[in-house]
């Protein structure tokens, strides 16, 4: 199982934690939930870094147990 939570990209305050078999999976949800509750965040990573490399950063933070 891999996960990836708001805290391991910088926002403790949140406690979600995306799941799922694979990074793709877990990066969908986590990208859902951050549109979703994080829209003003996304939109400032979004003026400084490509999609592509949102990714890459989110992908470098999964965990699996």
């Amino acid at each position: 199982m891999k996960s990836l939570s708001c805290a391991d990209l910088g926002d403790a305050s949140c406690h979600f934690v995306a799941e799922g078999q694979t990074d793709e999976e877990v990066l969908g949800k986590m990208k859902a939930h951050s549109m979703e509750l994080h829209a003003d965040k996304m939109k400032e990573m979004a003026a400084s870094m490509t999609e592509e490399q949102i990714a890459e950063m989110m992908k470098s933070k999964i965990k699996t147990a």
